[in-house]
């Protein structure tokens, strides 16, 4: 009994630390996960800076749309100044325009003076903008490097459990079985038991027995009686004590043969 307690024991350690393992895992699981998640939520920020991005070079580009406009409207401009004053050369009208144009052109100048600084600035913009797109675009495809390797760990994190399991169910399974075993060789043993008992019980009854003969022989009284019944011809009351030594020797042996098996499976099982 104190080494089946032992047993059990054993078993009940060695299911404790795999249901140990598969917590660790599972907690590391979760902790992948986690971080997983917080990788795909800093993705689609970066996704929405790009596409801000790229709305600022859209209004880049419009601005430097209209800056080329405003130079072909400078030219134009410029175009009818040299005509009025081909046309008109003596006219005060026309010099008043001239003025006036001679003014605007100025103005146009300034406009464009500060369009193209603006422009200038807007593509240097754009071009930060680019760079910064491009570095974005390099840490999203790192992050989507680190959530392919991280799922890679879950599932072979998710594969070792699953081994583990089975070994479990594996082991639970011979345990049952070697259970079933143990009882049936228990059962056996205690009917070896019970039988060399009653041999036991018979020998000391036989050995009673025969001590009262031999006092008896010893004190003149009969003679040694090697059977129990009628011996020679008409020799009645010789009493014999017939001993069944080769069947006590079998019982002896075969609860000594069980009860080794029962050892066996037990060393067994503590491995």
């Amino acid at each position: 009994m104190a080494d089946e307690i032992t047993i059990n024991g054993a078993d009940d350690d060695r299911t404790v630390d795999i249901e140990d393992s598969d917590e660790t895992y599972s907690k590391d699981s979760l902790v992948l996960i986690q971080k997983i998640e917080g990788l795909e939520t800093e993705k689609l920020e970066l996704e929405k800076d790009k596409a801000e991005l790229k709305k600022e070079m859209e209004t880049l580009s419009y601005i430097a749309a209209r800056a080329a406009d405003l130079e072909t409207e400078v030219s134009r401009l410029q175009h009818q100044l040299i005509e009025s004053q081909e046309a008109n050369a003596e006219s005060a009208e026309l010099n008043r325009v001239i003025e006036e144009l001679k003014e605007r052109e100025r103005d146009k100048g300034l406009i464009l003076e500060a369009v193209e600084k603006e422009r200038n600035l807007l593509l240097q913009s754009r071009e930060q903008r680019e760079g910064k797109i491009g570095e974005l675009e390099g840490r999203i495809s790192e992050r989507e490097g680190e959530i392919r390797v991280l799922n890679e760990k879950i599932g072979e994190l998710e594969g070792l459990v699953m081994k583990n399991r089975l070994e479990i169910e594996k082991e639970e399974k011979e345990r049952e079985e070697l259970e079933i075993v143990k009882n049936e060789l228990e059962g056996l043993l205690k009917k070896s038991e019970s039988r060399v008992k009653e041999m036991e019980k018979k020998v000391r009854l036989l050995e009673e027995e025969l001590g009262e003969r031999g006092v008896d022989c010893a004190n003149g009284k009969g003679p040694v009686v090697v059977d129990r019944g009628v011996i020679g011809d008409g020799d009645k009351g010789r009493m014999s004590l017939k001993v069944e030594w080769p069947v006590v020797a079998v019982g002896s042996v075969g609860a000594v043969a069980v009860f080794g098996v029962v050892c066996y499976l037990q060393c067994a099982r503590k491995r």
